[in-house]
């Protein structure tokens, strides 16, 4: 295993910066207290890649932090990320709340990246004052057919300022209908519970124009704080759609509107 830990940075990437033309794979990496300054992204690690995707496998980040964008993992401008059995843990955004969805979440943020799928992983306690307080996944690029993947995955007491306690997504350009196989947000077997967004909507996941399904998942105890307009306790979708498939449940989950 490898171990970066109190690492810091003046600019992106606390631990580990890449800007690569190939695949790039961290497997069993433990990042541990490290940091990135204001106007950087990645308090642990940040990159981008040409071609190729970005696999981490049964990695931890914890203890992660930055004033800029992303405590934990910021990725742009790559064909694909896929986290497999990794950990974010106490991984914190600090500063002033901006209505931008890209400035990033305490855990992860993935930028024009089309395909992206979470496998067995657990974000713990990850906040930020912006969207998305584990997970962030923005897509700008209207030329491919965009997919998030989540299976296995928990998210527990994780906080944002703005919209999604948990999950923020955001698809620009045409919604377009939901396809399992090819396009669209599908969660499977996840558990998103105690997570709070204070402005806006979705306690639990915010999907913006992106078309959202939930299999075998549940939302718990997740609140929006937001006592002028917010809206969706536990889910909260807007100009998409939302599928409610078998075994999932929305439970004791609250909005302040």
């Amino acid at each position: 295993s490898t171990e970066f830990s109190d690492c810091a940075a003046v600019s992106d990437g606390g631990a580990l910066f890449f800007t690569a033309v190939a695949s790039v794979l961290m497997e069993t990496v433990n990042f541990t207290k490290s940091s990135s300054a204001a106007v950087s992204r990645g308090g642990c690690v940040s990159g981008s890649t040409v071609f190729g995707e970005v696999r981490v496998v049964n990695s931890v980040f914890s203890n992660c932090a930055t004033s800029g964008a992303t405590a934990g993992l910021f990725l742009a401008f790559a064909p694909a990320l896929r986290l497999d059995r990794t950990i974010f843990r106490d991984c914190h955004v600090v500063g002033i709340s901006e209505d931008r969805p890209d400035r990033g979440s305490g855990g992860v943020t993935a930028v024009n990246v089309p395909d992206v799928s979470v496998v067995n992983g657990l974000f713990d306690s990850c906040t930020t004052p912006h969207f998305g307080g584990g997970l962030v996944w923005s897509m700008f690029d209207t030329t491919s057919d965009p997919r998030l993947r989540l299976q296995g995955t928990t998210f527990h007491r994780c906080e944002a300022g703005g919209f999604g306690g948990a999950v923020y997504a955001l698809q620009a350009g045409d919604v377009g209908a939901l396809d399992s196989e090819t396009r669209g947000a599908v969660l499977r077997n996840v558990t998103i519970s105690d997570c709070v967004a204070h402005l806006g909507g979705g306690g639990g996941i915010a999907a913006d124009l992106v078309p959202l399904e939930l299999w075998n998942s549940t939302v718990r105890n997740c609140e929006v704080l937001d006592a002028a307009a917010g809206a969706g306790g536990g889910v909260y979708v807007t100009k998409g759609s939302a599928v409610l498939r078998a075994g999932t449940a929305l439970l004791s989950n609250v909005a302040a509107f």
